[in-house]
């Protein structure tokens, strides 16, 4: 698949996952988004130079990670903020539906 047809898939359905009731399937979706929240992050901090990290690092230990003000900076330092988040959804997508398809076989060449 595409990264832009990862990007539309239902990760849910696309595993198999859609009897699961709500509260799991929620629960999925925030494991998931902690994946790509972490990625995303470390491609951030690898894209910047060690001044601008120094000064991040000094801005989150004041204001918090979800401050308005560490938003607008990762903003202005990562131009490419939204292809990044696009490629890491893509990629945790990805890896997760290689991971299944390939239990899958395994279990298919079992029995």
């Amino acid at each position: 698949m595409t990264t832009q047809q990862l990007l539309q898939v239902n990760i849910i359905d696309e595993l198999g996952l859609s009897a699961l009731p709500d509260d799991q399937k929620t629960q999925l979706v925030a494991q998931i988004t902690t994946i790509v929240q972490k990625s995303v992050m470390i491609r951030i901090y690898d894209a910047l130079r060690k001044q601008d990290k120094n000064a991040l690092n000094a801005l989150v230990e004041e204001k918090g990670v979800e401050d308005s003000s560490v938003i607008a900076f990762i903003q202005e330092k990562v131009p490419d903020l939204g292809k990044i988040f696009e490629e890491e959804i893509a990629n945790v997508k990805r890896e997760l539906i290689e991971q299944v398809k390939g239990k899958k076989k395994t279990s298919t060449k079992k029995k």
